[in-house]
């Protein structure tokens, strides 16, 4: 538990009546907690830090380390012995074998300004405003030794890119599928209803280029939805007169 800058250790053997064990300066509010063995890892939304604790004695915790991510915290998981930070346009990955000394492997800059972190096997899944999107991280949940070689590991399943923006009578669609199969293409308007079926086919792996006539819609904000392979994201795009 957290409250004002502490972190609150709370023996739970009657949970009618919690007893308070143990407290330590957290340095920030922790909103965000995710334990792993014998260690606790929290941050709070919109500052960049993550604090890592020792809790193997839930009697003594200690702080042994900050990590400074340069932008705000939106979510944090482990896997194994990698933590998974979801910064603002970012997510970040760290070894954290050794908790007292965290190892950045990946910084991948992502067009989602998600708010929420999921793990799913080897797959990250981060949940905006207005889309899911899915990274495969399967490499980096393998680390079995860091070096200069890590590189960007995690690809998205499904992206897809919408010009110009703002447009006025013809749009071009650029999706990038890293399976092939069935690719669903969709036009909606802010209020969520369907306008057209942009496109509806099976297409190859890799990234393929449609061209999509505007006719007859009022000016606005709409939604480009592409699905495929069981996943989706959505684009918004402004038409002008």
């Amino acid at each position: 538990m957290v409250s004002e800058n502490l972190l609150r250790i709370f023996d739970l053997d009657s949970v009618v009546q919690p007893s308070l064990i143990a407290q330590t300066p957290s340095g920030i509010q922790l909103t965000k907690l995710r334990k792993h063995g014998n260690y606790l890892y929290g941050a709070e939304h919109s500052v960049a830090q993550v604090k890592i604790f020792n809790v193997a004695n839930p009697y003594a915790p200690q702080q042994i380390h900050t990590i400074n991510t340069t932008s705000h915290v939106e979510d944090i998981a482990l896997v194994n012995n990698v933590l998974v930070v979801l910064t603002l346009g970012a997510i970040r990955m760290y070894d954290v074998r050794d908790p007292a000394q965290p190892v950045c492997l990946v910084l991948h800059l992502i067009d989602n300004l998600g708010k929420n972190l999921a793990l799913s096997g080897n797959h990250i899944i981060v949940g905006g405003l207005l889309n899911v999107s899915v990274y495969d991280a399967s490499h980096v949940y393998q680390v079995t030794s860091v070096s200069d070689s890590v590189q960007d590991l995690i690809t998205p399943a499904l992206t897809v890119s919408c010009s110009p923006n703002p447009f006025r009578d013809q749009l071009q669609i650029k999706v990038r599928m890293q399976e092939s199969g069935l690719l669903k293409l969709e036009l909606f308007n802010i209020r969520g209803q369907k306008i057209a079926d942009m496109a509806r086919d099976h297409y190859s792996a890799g990234e393929h280029s449609l061209n999509y006539q505007v006719e007859k819609l009022p000016a606005g904000v709409y939604l480009v939805k592409a699905s495929a392979g069981g996943q989706s994201t959505v684009r918004k795009m402004l038409l002008i007169p």
